[in-house]
């Protein structure tokens, strides 16, 4: 295959990620958008910078984790296992940070009132969502962004459900998941439940006071990059 053709093949694929990336943009923001009571205030779109690198303070927030990573790291060269695991745990941490910095950015970028510490609940481990943001209270919800997210090259995950009487796989960023993880957290109990039960209560109106989205936060060496959808569902 010659040069010529393998660039074009390239370039053909870098188009169609970069439209996957403004169509999840736009339903992000149209989902947000359907949250805000009427009259609806006019406000601007917020501008998509491929690969730009992230705002001044989402890069001092986790330049320093980023360096105490390297640092550690440095020091496990050799014991494959632990480096394996300060790994996940930094891009558990990126992907943290930089859901949450995404969420305050589409906040003020369609009109919503600004982020609330107290309404975002952030979950680890498995059977739960990693951030599910609540406003204004769990006790009186009036819409719920629910986020996954991913640091570095983190994939999404599945989980079998039951479907039809079969065991089926379901992955993550789909609403199959999402309605399974929901009834997951809920029978747990305690604080989980009551998180459930608030995005239950979103859940069902027209349009859905609920969104669920994946918010991927690359980095490269010392670069960290902008926080970018990966998938966005309307529940």
């Amino acid at each position: 295959m010659s040069r010529f053709i393998l660039f074009a093949n390239y370039a053909k694929a870098m188009t169609r990620r970069s439209q996957q990336r403004l169509l999840y943009e736009q339903m992000a923001q149209t989902a947000l958008k359907d949250f805000i009571p009427a009259p609806t205030p006019t406000t601007a779109q917020c501008p998509i910078k491929s690969m730009a690198l992230v705002s001044s303070t989402l890069a001092q927030s986790v330049t320093s984790t980023q360096k105490a990573f390297w640092i550690k790291a440095a020091k496990n060269l050799a014991k494959k296992d632990s480096l394996k695991q300060e790994k996940i745990e930094f891009a558990e941490k990126l992907g943290e940070q930089g859901m949450i910095h995404k969420l305050k950015e589409e906040l003020a970028g369609v009109g919503l009132p600004p982020y609330d510490d107290k309404c975002m609940h952030v979950f680890s481990g498995k059977n739960t969502f990693n951030g599910v943001y609540v406003y204004p209270s769990l006790e009186a919800p009036e819409f719920v962004v629910v986020l996954e997210g991913k640091g570095g090259g983190s994939q999404c995950g599945t989980r079998k459900v039951m479907k039809e009487g079969k065991v089926t796989e379901v992955k993550q960023g789909t609403s199959e998941y999402f309605d399974e993880e929901v009834e997951v957290m809920k029978a747990e109990g305690g604080h989980k439940e009551k998180v459930a039960t608030a995005i239950q209560q979103c859940q069902g109106g027209t349009p859905s006071k609920v969104v669920y989205m994946g918010v991927r936060t690359a980095y490269k060496d010392m670069e960290i990059y902008r926080p970018e959808y990966i998938f966005v569902v309307r529940s």
